[in-house]
């Protein structure tokens, strides 16, 4: 995966202000404004590898997830069967789960009109606001009991749940908030 997908910048910044620096300190012998580029570059270089170190130290879901045998051996064939897209519906997954590795912050479960839908929701919790809407892709039931298979316990939960990972790595539940008005 580029770097630039972790970081979500315009890797052409420090391009630019590059080619700027060489431009300008040649014209000019090596100015102020050269220094204050070098400045930037190296200001953004050090915020680059504070977001991919940040984001790496954070990982501590199965990843890359297991494969169809080994959560066959961890949850059985008979709870893998029960979870098929036919029977339970697709799930939505957050980007930072599928693509990244974060693990599971919270997952819940709304009613769904199509019934090919399971209405359940997971997330890390790590999304950005802005992007949230985004980030989800539409995946089998069994993606995400190869990222979590403790997963497998909760899908059977009725709409309107809400589950939340707990420090001990258990799910909890908790109150939905209702809308006001």
């Amino acid at each position: 995966m580029k770097l630039s997908a972790h970081l979500n910048w315009n890797p052409a910044v420090p391009l630019i202000l590059l080619i700027l620096v060489c431009i300008q300190s040649q014209a000019r012998g090596f100015p102020v404004f050269a220094i204050v580029c070098l400045g930037i570059v190296a200001f953004w270089l050090i915020v680059c590898i504070y977001r991919v170190i940040f984001r790496y130290s954070k990982r501590v879901a199965n990843f890359p997830p297991l494969s169809e045998e080994d959560l066959k051996r961890s949850i059985g064939r008979e709870r893998m069967e029960e979870c098929l897209a036919g029977k339970i519906g697709f799930v939505w997954i957050s980007d930072m789960i599928s693509r990244f590795g974060y693990p599971i912050g919270m997952m819940f479960r709304d009613e769904s009109a199509d019934k090919t839908l399971s209405g359940w929701t997971f997330v890390s919790g790590h999304e950005d606001d802005w992007r949230f809407g985004s980030d989800l892709e539409l995946h089998d039931p069994h993606a995400i009991l190869r990222v979590d298979p403790a997963v497998a316990d909760y899908l059977n939960r009725p709409p309107g749940v809400v589950l939340t990972r707990q420090p001990d790595g258990t799910f909890m539940e908790v109150e939905a908030e209702q809308d006001a008005g």
